[in-house]
C-alpha cells in the first residue's frame, strides 16, 4: 500500500508520497489547507497514479485544523490515520531524522505509516460531531457574547446547556 504522510498547519499541507517503502523515492507537494484540501490532495494523488483506496494516509490530530480534511479523505475512499505527534516523532529520532520542517514531518508520517501501519480512522456520527462544534463554541463565549450571539438570556441557561452538552461536568459556570 502506498503511504503517504500530510503534515497539517493552519494555512498549508504538506504531503509527502512514499511509494516503495522507506527507502523508495519520495514525491512531496505544498498544497493550501482550505475548504477544497481534500479533493486537491485526491486530484494529486490521481495524477501520481494513485487510487483514494490504494492509499494510506497518515496525519496528526492538530487542532481543528486536519478535521475537514479527514473526513473528505475519508469520504472519497482513503484509508485515514491519525498519529499522535509524539509517537511519530520518536520514530523520527530512532530513525536519526533530527531535522524539524513541514517536509520533513511529512516524510516522518509517511515512514511511519509505513513500518507501524496504524489502525484506520473512523469518524465520529455526524451527530456526535454536531455536539462536539457545539460545546466547544458554548466554551469559548463569554457571559454577553453568549448572550448574545446564543440568545441564552441568563447564565442559568447557559449553564444547563452546558450540563446537557458535557454531563460528567456538573459545576456551574457563570
Amino acid at each position: 500500500m502506498v503511504q503517504l504522510g500530510i503534515d497539517v498547519s493552519k494555512k498549508t499541507l504538506d504531503l509527502c508520497l512514499l511509494r516503495e517503502g522507506v527507502k523508495g523515492r519520495i514525491k512531496t507537494r505544498r498544497l493550501k489547507n482550505d475548504f477544497n484540501a481534500a479533493s486537491a490532495v485526491i486530484g494529486w494523488l490521481v495524477k501520481q497514479q494513485c487510487e483514494p483506496a490504494d492509499v494510506h494516509i497518515l496525519m496528526e490530530a492538530m487542532a481543528v485544523y486536519h478535521e475537514s480534511l479527514a473526513y473528505g479523505l475519508y469520504k472519497a475512499g482513503a484509508r485515514v490515520s491519525l498519529a499522535y505527534p509524539n509517537r511519530s516523532r520518536e520514530l523520527a529520532r530512532g530513525m536519526d531524522i533530527l531535522t524539524k520542517n513541514d517536509q520533513v514531518d511529512a516524510y516522518r508520517l509517511a515512514c511511519y505509516g509505513a513500518l507501524k501501519e496504524p489502525e484506520p480512522w473512523i469518524p465520529p456520527p455526524e451527530d456526535v460531531r454536531y455536539l462536539s462544534a457545539l460545546y466547544v463554541a458554548v466554551m469559548h463565549l463569554s457571559p454577553t457574547a453568549s448572550v448574545k450571539k446564543t440568545g441564552l438570556k441568563n447564565s442559568g441557561q447557559r449553564t444547563v446547556l452546558l450540563r446537557l452538552l458535557n454531563p460528567s461536568k456538573m459545576c456551574s459556570v457563570t
